[in-house]
């Protein structure tokens, strides 16, 4: 059978990636209402969506900067948004659920919710399949033109197919004639009869036989086909599939990205814990829950703001090759942010610097596939954003237990936001060295290649 086969070789596809990684993750949020202690919670709540969200965030990112490559800031920017409209919309509707439901159901609904990507992966399309059908219609329209049929080319189709009629009625005559003079054989004698049953009943099941595989090529062939359709495989590279490394681990030998890959495992740890603690932060400061409520939700509506408008700004001609540098400007932004929010006492100042971190935020998560495509080249974007995703997934890991032993220690909030502030600083630190030795390579290798076309 080439079901299982195919269906291994169409896991390496952004659709199925996706389309796996919505179910585990439904899975998870409908079982996490049923998890009846700690334990089982860590399996829900933390491993299966952990994975579930792995497996359709980071290609979702990936698609979009193999199709872009002029515009490729703008278009990650706009992709992205819907994460500061999801997040500023499920507060209010998780808060809603809480009023009106029990727990079992508030986590059936959002499971029904997250299904809802699988809708979404169904419109993902590797580029070699678009390039395909832009390279087939235009065939066709210029086919359109060109393909007109003349009256000798319109008799000559008549002739042809009243000889092919003549033909197939000859021998229709020939096989009738020989059908008569076997029956006339067979009358002749019994023995020549049971010898042409036997060969006849030989001949029908060779027949069937062939027909039989036929029967199961053609099933396999629709097996193949069927799943060439709904999980497309992209071959833009060239590269076979079974040809190419699963994990590209060499890419962690260049300094550049090893340094930004640590550097963004540091600032996830103070990111998550930071969007984690920012409402109990506000409660402890005499803010209602409701307003506390409202105050995260301002942070992922500007969130989208500053998706779109990074995107929109990075995507000048004259600041792409500074995009680095404004990542690198975000980090340091946001670092300041986290130290100043334990500060703060109103709810009005909440607002305002709750809504400025959404922006630094969003602006630094929807240009961050962005900034390793220009370090690494588009076509290491998928290995490289996986190992990058790698590294992101152990600093949400790491960032919000410690900052909840943090509070335990010292039985307040002030303490997670200024250890995330620091280790936002030692991020953007890291990552400035790395802008540094990734601006030696490209100048060295911008030197071998004029030293080159010199010789």
């Amino acid at each position: 059978m080439i079901l299982i086969p195919k269906f291994c070789k169409s896991c390496f596809s952004v659709r199925t990636s996706v389309m796996l990684g919505g179910i585990i993750f439904s899975a998870g949020v409908y079982l996490t209402g049923y998890a009846s202690n700690i334990y089982l919670l860590f399996l829900y709540y933390g491993l299966l969506q952990g994975v579930g969200r792995g497996l359709f965030s980071g290609p979702a990112l990936v698609i979009v900067n193999k199709y872009f490559d002029k515009h490729r800031s703008l278009a990650t920017g706009l992709g992205t948004s819907g994460v500061g409209v999801g997040t500023f919309a499920i507060t209010t509707l998780t808060q809603y659920l809480f009023d009106n439901y029990d727990f079992q159901s508030i986590f059936l609904i959002l499971s029904g919710v997250a299904l809802h990507v699988l809708l979404v992966a169904m419109l993902f399309r590797p580029l070699s399949w678009s390039k395909k059908y832009q390279s087939i219609n235009n065939r066709q329209h210029s086919n359109k033109k060109t393909d007109i049929p003349t009256i000798s080319q319109t008799r000559n189709s008549i002739s042809s197919s009243t000889l092919y009629g003549l033909q197939s009625t000859e021998s229709l005559d020939k096989e009738s004639s020989t059908c008569s003079s076997e029956y006339g054989h067979f009358e002749r004698s019994t023995n020549d009869l049971l010898t042409m049953e036997d060969g006849k009943s030989r001949k029908s099941q060779e027949k069937d036989k062939s027909k039989k595989d036929d029967s199961e090529e053609n099933y396999d062939c629709c097996l193949r086909d069927t799943f060439q359709i709904l999980f497309p495989v992209d071959n833009i590279d060239g590269v076979k599939k079974s040809d190419k490394k699963l994990f590209e681990f060499h890419l962690l030998r260049n300094p550049s990205f090893l340094l930004f890959c640590i550097s963004i495992l540091l600032f996830t740890m103070a990111f998550k814990a930071a969007f984690t603690f920012m409402a109990a932060l506000a409660e402890s400061r005499g803010i209602s829950p409701t307003n506390a409520t409202l105050i995260l939700s301002i942070a992922g509506a500007t969130d989208t703001f500053g998706r779109i408008g990074a995107g929109i700004i990075l995507g000048f001609p004259r600041l792409r090759s500074l995009r680095h540098i404004f990542f690198n400007f975000f980090v340091f932004a946001i670092a300041s942010i986290s130290f100043v929010m334990p500060l703060l006492q109103s709810f009005v100042f909440f607002c305002i610097v709750c809504g400025l971190y959404g922006i630094l935020t969003g602006a630094y998560v929807s240009q961050k596939s962005v900034v390793l495509a220009d370090m690494l080249g588009a076509k290491q974007i998928s290995s490289s954003f996986g190992m990058l995703i790698c590294f992101q997934g152990f600093g949400t890991l790491l960032g919000v237990p410690l900052s909840g032993a943090l509070k335990d220690f010292f039985g307040n909030y002030d303490g997670v936001f200024y250890l995330g502030g620091a280790s936002m600083a030692v991020a953007g630190i890291l990552m400035l060295a790395s802008n540094i030795v990734l601006w030696r390579q490209k100048r060295q290798e911008k030197e071998e290649n004029a030293s080159s076309t010199k010789q």
